[in-house]
């Protein structure tokens, strides 16, 4: 988890902004090779992707402007003028929007750590967006639905004797009801 305090708040990266830093780092061409990193660090500077991350997290907690985000970058990437306009439009509109703020005092808290966590962690759109073949959602065999059943079936009951729940007792459809009076078709012995 990535993330850059501003008092009492820090500012976390989503899968969503993970992938846009990335993609920018890729249509910039500012991946580093081995040698590179060393370099950098060699010379006191942030890894590119770093400097990016802390620069993105710093404009969304309002400790650099919109105004000084290019010369920033322009500084800390070693790019030109002109690149450090285009990245900086980058991260505004693509990592801005899908940083994620949160109070220091509430990641405390173990239920809003869980349910932010799973916030940060969520799919993304394209994850969502794949388009599921007509084999995957219409054509699926009986056997695997049967697989897939029994594992969900399985997981329950070993999570109900996990936590020592009594298992459900199994009931099917063929089973027929006994009644509990005395049945009518047979004569009393007495």
């Amino acid at each position: 988890m990535n993330e850059e305090t501003n008092n009492n708040i820090r500012v976390f990266f989503t899968t969503r902004a993970d992938e846009a830093l990335d993609k920018i780092m890729a249509d910039f061409k500012l991946e580093e090779n081995e040698e590179e990193r060393k370099e950098r660090l060699a010379s006191g500077k942030l890894l590119r992707i770093v400097a990016i991350d802390q620069m993105a997290k710093n404009f969304a907690l309002g400790n650099i402007s919109e105004k000084d985000l290019p010369d920033s970058l322009t500084k800390n990437l070693d790019i030109s003028q002109q690149i450090g306009q285009e990245i900086s439009k980058r991260i505004i509109t693509e990592i801005i929007p899908f940083l994620e703020k949160a109070p220091i005092e509430k990641l405390k808290d173990p239920s809003f750590l869980d349910a932010f966590g799973k916030k940060i962690t969520e799919p993304t759109v394209n994850e969502l967006q794949k388009p599921a073949t007509i084999e995957k959602t219409i054509m699926v065999a009986p056997q695997e639905i049967r697989q897939r059943e029994n594992k969900f079936s399985d997981n329950i009951v070993s999570q109900l004797r996990k936590t020592k729940r009594p298992l459900p007792k199994e009931t099917t459809m063929s089973q027929p009801k006994q009644s509990k009076g005395p049945d009518a078709y047979r004569e009393s012995i007495e």
